[in-house]
């Protein structure tokens, strides 16, 4: 290696370190990250190995607490991998952090079916008629939560099942 080269993998090694002091990072992130600022595919290739033998770079564990996060604001499995990827993961290690992956709160019970609840919580407050039912089930769709669950979700919540709501008539 010539001086060149061994200042070039430090310095790529150190422009990964400045990047992962400020918020963790999925490799492929990094990996982005580094080739935007120039650096060489191998240069960014030692880098995240030598970052990979020291345990700085952690692709599940990262995951799986973005999920439990994502989780507790009322995220869908849907929505949390479609983060994860849309950050740099990659498809089995979200798909292994979205269903290996509690809410936390020690609870049996199904992690999507929570953060439904979650949602709907978020979403009523204290009064449970501050948004309408349909609207509701809209919302909850468009975030990425199936029918049955968010059905189960309003259930638990003691709000009306939407296909039990009498259609509004024009008078």
């Amino acid at each position: 290696m010539t001086g060149s080269e061994g200042r070039n993998r430090k310095t790529a090694i150190r422009r990964a370190m400045d990047l992962l002091a400020r918020r963790d990072r999925f490799i492929g992130e990094l990996r982005s990250d580094l080739a935007k600022s120039g650096f060489e595919p191998a240069e960014i290739d030692e880098a995240v190995e030598s970052l990979s033998e020291r345990r700085l770079l952690d692709d599940p564990a990262l995951a799986a607490r973005r999920v439990r996060d994502w989780r507790r604001a009322g995220r869908s499995n849907a929505d949390c991998i479609a983060r994860l990827r849309s950050k740099g993961a990659s498809r089995s290690v979200a798909e292994a952090a979205v269903h290996g992956t509690s809410d936390g709160s020690g609870e049996e019970s199904d992690p999507e079916l929570q953060a439904a609840i979650n949602a709907v919580r978020k979403a009523v407050g204290p009064s449970k008629d501050r948004v309408p039912v349909p609207r509701l089930v809209g919302r909850l769709a468009r975030r990425g939560f199936r029918l049955d669950t968010i059905r189960a979700a309003l259930r638990h919540s003691g709000l009306p099942d939407p296909s039990s709501l009498e259609p509004e008539t024009d008078r």
